[in-house]
């Protein structure tokens, strides 16, 4: 009986009209329409970097390195271009973090997250950004005194919106992971339409991760295949979300700097570390 309710609340999650709007957003714009009023600006950087990391834009791997043949051998997490990285429509706000790589090498993830921070510059700043996107600008009461005084208020649609966002993201929240177990196929039609928006969940982790993988993406016929379900079979995905709760962290000039700190011939790439 409780199944049933369950499911009668359920039936029609795949297929609300919110999944439209929401689909058209990025993780960051979506964090913005529905915590513009105290998220933080590492939160919104966060959520870009792992939007491009969930379109193959950027990759995130383990390299194993040493400054020296006699030093002990590390463990570092990098940053490579992606796939997608010469053809993916970059917008504004993610140009900063496209602009500070290049494909011919990879890059440390802690001092290239730093240089991303200094390049956003201020929270205010990269709102202004984020808001020049046409998706989240049709929210807001955008005018020439609002970015002057950096004074950002929804708009009437805005506020419907904010609403209807909020209340999809956290029925969804208490039920993808019962979808995943037990109908599959909804549930990957969901991740499909959200994309990014399922780092804004709070039980998506590594455990989720192998759950898809093993209920869901194993039997995948190959010509079902998309950009989407394939982020979650590279082992970026992992790797990410070893690191997911942390990478807030690296987005600050007090940056992290293991016990013991790095050796002193660590090749660092372009950056200042």
């Amino acid at each position: 009986m409780q199944e049933e309710k369950i499911l009668d609340s359920l039936f029609y999650i795949d297929k609300k009209p919110i999944l439209d709007t929401l689909s058209k957003l990025s993780p960051t714009e979506t964090e913005l329409l529905v915590n513009f009023k105290k998220v933080e600006l590492k939160t919104l950087l966060k959520l870009t970097f792992c939007n491009l990391l969930f379109n193959k834009v950027l990759i995130l791997k383990k390299r194993y390195l040493r400054s020296t043949r006699k030093s002990p051998v590390r463990e570092c997490l990098v940053v490579e271009t992606g796939d997608r990285f010469f053809d993916y429509n970059i917008n504004g706000y993610e140009s900063i973090f496209v602009n500070q790589i290049d494909d011919e090498s990879y890059y440390h993830l802690i001092p290239y997250l730093k240089s991303v921070y200094r390049s956003a510059f201020s929270k205010n700043n990269y709102f202004k950004i984020v808001l020049k996107e046409k998706a989240l600008g049709d929210f807001f009461q955008l005018n020439f005194f609002r970015n002057l005084f950096n004074y950002q208020a929804l708009n009437f649609r805005g506020k419907e919106v904010q609403s209807e966002v909020s209340d999809y993201l956290e029925e969804l929240n208490s039920s993808l992971s019962y979808l995943l177990d037990n109908h599959p196929k909804k549930a990957a039609s969901i991740i499909k339409k959200i994309k990014g928006n399922i780092f804004l969940l709070t039980d998506v982790d590594s455990e989720f991760y192998r759950s898809f993988k093993d209920n869901y993406l194993e039997g995948l016929e190959k010509e079902e295949s998309s950009i989407i379900f394939d982020f979650f079979l590279e082992s970026s995905f992992e790797v990410l979300f070893e690191s997911f709760a942390s990478i807030e962290e690296f987005f600050d000039f007090s940056y992290f700097v293991p016990s013991g700190g790095y050796d002193s011939g660590m090749d660092f790439g372009d950056f200042d570390f």
